[in-house]
C-alpha cells in the first residue's frame, strides 16, 4: 500500500538492482504544489525495499522531471530522462547520466554526449542491456523509420559510441517507446 498510494499519479519503468526495487513515481511536491503552470505531481526515483517506498536522494532540479532510470551492472552508474512539464504538457526529454561518488551520494547528473541528444528532437526512455556494453532508447531524430524509433549505442567505460536505429524489424512508421530487457 505504500507504494501504490491513492496519492500520487503513477508509478513506471520498475528496475530491480542489488535486490532493490527503484521506480519512477509522480507524487505531490508541496514546493511546486503552489506554482502555477507547474505540475502538481513531480516525477522523481523511488525505491522500495520491503513494500515501504522512500524517496532517492538524487540531485534532480526542483523545476524538472526525473524517470525511467536503468542502472550500470555495478550499480555505480545511472541513466535517466529529463523534461519539463512546466505548463502541463510533456517538453522535450533528454538522456543524462549520474555516477555515485566516493561518499555514496549520487552526482549532478550530466546531459549524456554524442549522437543520442539531438537538438529539437527528443531522446527518453533509457535502458542498459544486462551486460552494460548497450544502451537503448527511443527517440523521434531524424534517420528513423518514423515517429518514435528504438536505437541503441554502444557502452565503453565512460564513453559512448555512435547511435545505431534498430530498422525496420523493430521500428515500423509509427512511435516505439519504452525498450525493456528481461533478467
Amino acid at each position: 500500500d505504500n507504494i501504490n498510494t491513492t496519492n500520487h499519479g503513477q508509478n513506471a519503468a520498475p528496475f530491480l538492482s542489488n535486490n532493490n526495487l527503484y521506480f519512477t513515481s509522480s507524487r505531490v511536491d508541496s514546493v511546486v504544489e503552489k506554482k502555477k503552470k507547474v505540475a502538481k505531481y513531480q516525477n522523481k526515483l523511488y525505491t522500495s525495499n520491503n513494500n515501504v517506498a522512500e524517496k532517492v536522494n538524487f540531485p534532480a532540479p526542483k523545476d524538472k522531471h526525473v524517470g525511467a532510470f536503468t542502472f550500470s551492472p555495478d550499480g555505480k552508474t545511472v541513466y535517466y530522462s529529463q523534461w519539463d512539464l512546466t505548463d502541463m504538457e510533456a517538453k522535450s526529454s533528454t538522456i543524462y547520466k549520474s555516477t555515485i561518488g566516493d561518499d555514496g551520494n549520487w552526482k549532478e547528473g550530466e546531459k549524456v554526449v554524442g549522437d543520442i541528444n539531438v537538438d529539437g528532437f527528443t531522446s527518453k526512455q533509457p535502458m542498459l542491456t544486462l551486460d552494460g556494453k548497450y544502451l537503448m532508447y527511443s527517440s523521434n531524430k531524424p534517420g528513423g523509420q518514423g515517429g518514435f524509433d528504438i536505437w541503441y549505442a554502444n557502452v565503453e567505460g565512460d564513453k559512448i559510441g555512435a547511435s545505431k536505429n534498430f530498422g525496420s524489424t523493430i521500428n515500423t512508421a509509427n512511435n516505439e517507446i519504452t525498450p525493456f530487457r528481461s533478467e
